[in-house]
């Protein structure tokens, strides 16, 4: 462990922040070691233990170190889901050698309210609301509910939706050719009905990302709103 420079602007608990997290980057600890004694760190860096807690609160913020009861230990690193095209979730996690599966909380064949139609940019009176909780190798990840015009997608089922991801069912069954999306993320608390199907305590900090999604005419296939549990994964977008 190096030591703190009192000489440097940079405030000195953001430098035990640092030195820290190296050691964590830089493999001198590793998941599940524990960090030494609040004490004993202020001790050695010469500083106060109120400085090398504030310094730690910020490292479990940041997902490096877990407290418990028994002390503070390196987290475990976590997992990444990466979008980088506009294929669906199932296709992005199946090329990354994942397991993905979805449980369907509720189909329903509804009257779009003004607000879902302007979102869709339809005239169509009726549509369809999709809910369901996508798993990544049998862990919740997303909360999603997904708004669709029957002029898009006719005749959908709930066992359409069970059988097959919606990027295919877009793609394959209807023939859509899709050519683009676009997000807006803001970060959330779990309500309780969410942290129950997610399987997450109320409250929780997770991502609410709003999502449009267009085919090559032009169309807007789909509007979903999705809750991300960002505790537990990192949210990786690539922008070319």
């Amino acid at each position: 462990m190096r030591k703190i420079d009192k000489r440097l602007e940079t405030p000195i608990y953001l430098q035990v922040n640092e030195i820290i997290r190296e050691m964590i980057e830089d493999g001198e600890l590793n998941e599940g070691d524990a960090l030494m004694s609040e004490r004993d760190i202020s001790e050695f860096l010469e500083v106060s233990r109120m400085t090398v807690n504030k310094a730690i609160m910020k490292l479990v913020d940041e997902g490096y170190v877990v407290r418990e009861r028994k002390g503070t230990t390196v987290a475990k690193k976590r997992p990444i889901t990466r979008y980088e095209s506009i294929d669906g979730l199932t296709e992005m996690t199946k090329r990354e050698g994942k397991d993905i599966s979805n449980t369907l909380v509720s189909f329903e064949e509804i009257e779009l309210p003004k607000w879902t139609k302007r979102e869709l940019q339809t005239v169509d009176e009726w549509g369809y609301k999709v809910i369901r909780v996508r798993y990544v190798d049998g862990h919740p990840l997303v909360l999603e509910t997904v708004f669709l015009s029957k002029e898009m997608c006719p005749n959908l089922t709930a066992e359409l939706v069970e059988g097959s991801s919606m990027f295919e069912l877009y793609t394959k069954r209807y023939g859509h050719s899709i050519s683009q999306a676009e997000q807006i993320i803001r970060p959330v608390y779990l309500k309780k009905e969410q942290a129950k199907l997610l399987e997450q305590k109320n409250g929780d900090l997770a991502l609410f990302i709003r999502r449009h999604t267009y085919t090559e005419s032009k169309k807007i296939m789909e509007y979903t709103e999705s809750i991300f549990l960002s505790q537990k994964h990192d949210l990786q977008i690539a922008l070319s």
